[in-house]
């Protein structure tokens, strides 16, 4: 984790691709892009995702899940192939999907906040197939970035 000791930022890096798991539509937890939240406190995070969705079948289902509160996240899923897909997380595990983009070259841009109620815990990227199949796609590519602060 790298460390802003200025402006309070954190960023993680992921260091290798991650497959979904074959033949599943059950969200997986991404195993880098996540946080640690406190209770009773505020975030504001920001992430870069890069993602091979070339299978023509699997696509691609994602979210982000956090403690009891409010989240307020925008994602637009990005491709040189068509126009962004825009998607609104208001509520913890609300998925966004792809279903009719296949490209090796696309991107996830979030921007988002979330406000932590009386438990804390884990503020989590997760990713899935939309449609089962054996392949092993999508993948979150080496790359991804993620980077928060509390803002109060």
């Amino acid at each position: 984790i790298w460390y802003d000791c200025l402006n309070g930022f954190n960023t993680l890096t992921k260091a290798a691709d991650q497959a979904a798991p074959q033949s599943t539509i059950t969200m997986n937890n991404d195993n880098t892009l996540f946080f640690t939240v406190n209770a009773n406190t505020t975030y504001v995070f920001t992430a870069w995702i890069p993602v091979d969705d070339s299978n023509a079948t699997a696509d691609l289902s994602y979210t982000f899940t956090a403690p009891s509160g409010t989240v307020n996240i925008q994602t637009a899923y990005t491709s040189t192939a068509t126009a962004n897909v825009l998607c609104n997380i208001t509520t913890s595990g609300t998925a966004c999907a792809n279903s009719t983009i296949n490209s090796a070259s696309h991107y996830i841009n979030v921007t988002g906040m979330a406000q932590i109620a009386g438990s804390g815990g884990t503020l989590q990227f997760q990713f899935t197939q939309r449609v089962s199949t054996a392949a092993s796609f999508p993948v979150i590519k080496k790359g991804a970035t993620l980077t928060w602060h509390q803002s109060n």
